[in-house]
């Protein structure tokens, strides 16, 4: 949806310091998730510019 609306630059907040983890490290043994990670990974590389911070639920 970002990428239809022209933003080059996105900002991603995230309830799950899990998940922070998990895009922080190249590559991880998880045969389960790692597909899921690599395609979001792939989907970040079409913006110029992209953060992903931890933020509590209630401020999500």
């Amino acid at each position: 949806m970002a990428k239809n609306l022209n933003i080059t630059k996105l900002v991603i907040n995230v309830d799950a310091a899990k998940v922070i983890s998990l895009f922080s490290k190249p590559s991880f043994d998880n045969r389960l998730t790692q597909p899921i990670v690599d395609d979001c990974r792939n989907m970040l590389q079409a913006f110029q510019e992209y953060h992903m911070q931890h933020v509590l639920l209630q401020g999500n």
